[in-house]
């Protein structure tokens, strides 16, 4: 747990506004999912969102 916490924060660290801005969105969506469907869809464009920004790519 808290290397992911420790790699979150590098992320944080280099996200643009805009990059953070999506982020929380798409956090606000998930935890307001009503669905597994839901929840998969919104966590799988988190972690999409999250490996762009580690690889260093424009969304």
């Amino acid at each position: 747990m808290e290397n992911g916490v420790k790699l979150m924060n590098k992320l944080w660290g280099i996200m643009t506004i805009e990059q953070k801005n999506l982020y929380g969105y798409l956090n606000q969506k998930l935890l307001d999912s009503l669905t597994a469907d839901e929840v998969r869809f919104y966590a799988k464009k988190i972690h999409i969102l999250l490996d762009s920004i580690e690889l260093g790519r424009k969304i």
